[in-house]
């Protein structure tokens, strides 16, 4: 008896770039398009509430096994599936391994793989690097934000913590805010710092301004209503900031009164923009052609069993 045919869609990183992963304005699309999903309860996740983050595996202090490894800084392993409903109605899984020493052997700390499903069948239908696509969604769930909240003619924006995701933040803010031309940057050490200057001079040579604070609090003063701030994954509007200290956590970025504002808002149904998503090209290309291998490649076009497909090209 012949064993069924699956084929499914593999993506390098060149690939997932050909086919998008870096259009922020997209990704921002994209983002607004799931908030409006989760908050009509159109989605699950794991757990017995549906809701969880997803399962992490760590290891022990002590073990009788020697081969076992040793819970190092950062060191885990975490699965993060979920269904996610509308017009996307696909599942899938995140899968990542972290430890904090891959940066002395020249890796990431954390390297990221992420499976995609038919909902019905279970058949996979991609299996793509990742690590772009965390990093560009992370950026652009305050890139939401941005859009929704910041006065669009802001012109100052705040970075606490100049690491990766501070990059793609960055990118969605000037998405949704393209006069900004002044950046207030915090950070802990000298080697960052530089390094993110450098990158924001090459990428926004609008951005004329780059001021190096000494905290967060020096990251938000000054800032008219509306003004954007970025503390690790986090971004809230800061505008109409009480006077009372302790109705905001400048610690951590959060100006708590704008969660309810964001919710409600997303609820009532996102702006659309032309242009296909990248997850979608994927279940796309695959459901068009269900026994046939398709490939995308970095020029932007697809190969389905081995014959270029003009038609089939990765936007």
């Amino acid at each position: 008896m012949p064993l069924p045919h699956v084929d499914f869609l593999y993506l390098s990183e060149a690939d997932m770039i050909a086919a998008g992963v870096t259009d922020m304005h997209q990704c921002v699309d994209t983002m607004e398009e799931m908030f409006a999903l989760f908050a009509a309860g159109d989605y699950r996740m794991t757990g017995e509430s549906n809701d969880s983050h997803g399962a992490m595996m760590t290891f022990p202090e002590a073990s009788p096994f020697p081969n076992m490894p040793v819970p190092t800084e950062d060191r885990r392993f975490m699965a993060m599936p979920a269904y996610l409903g509308g017009d996307f109605q696909t599942t899938g899984v995140k899968w990542y391994g972290s430890n904090i020493a891959n940066r002395e052997k020249g890796l990431p700390r954390s390297i990221l793989m992420f499976t995609l499903n038919d909902t019905d069948t279970g058949v996979p239908l991609a299996f793509m690097s990742a690590n772009l696509l965390s990093a560009y969604r992370t950026g652009a769930v305050p890139g939401v934000g941005a859009r929704h909240f910041a006065r669009k003619d802001s012109r100052v924006a705040g970075i606490a913590g100049p690491g990766v995701m501070a990059r793609t933040v960055l990118l969605a803010f000037m998405d949704a805010c393209p006069l900004i031309d002044t950046l207030k940057i915090k950070g802990r050490g000298a080697e960052s710092l530089a390094r993110f200057q450098e990158w924001v001079r090459e990428e926004f040579p609008t951005i004329t301004t780059i001021e190096v604070v000494d905290s967060i609090e020096d990251v938000v003063r000054g800032e008219r209503p509306g003004e954007l701030l970025h503390h690790g994954h986090r971004c809230r509007r800061l505008g109409e900031l009480p006077h009372d200290p302790a109705g905001v956590d400048l610690a951590r970025g959060v100006l708590r009164d704008a969660v309810p504002v964001q919710h409600r808002r997303l609820a009532a149904g996102p702006r659309h923009h032309e242009g296909r998503r990248c997850v979608r090209v994927v279940r796309d290309l695959v459901r068009g052609v269900p026994e046939a291998v398709v490939r995308a490649h970095s020029d932007g076009r697809a190969e389905v069993d081995g014959s270029r497909e003009g038609g089939g090209a990765l936007p």
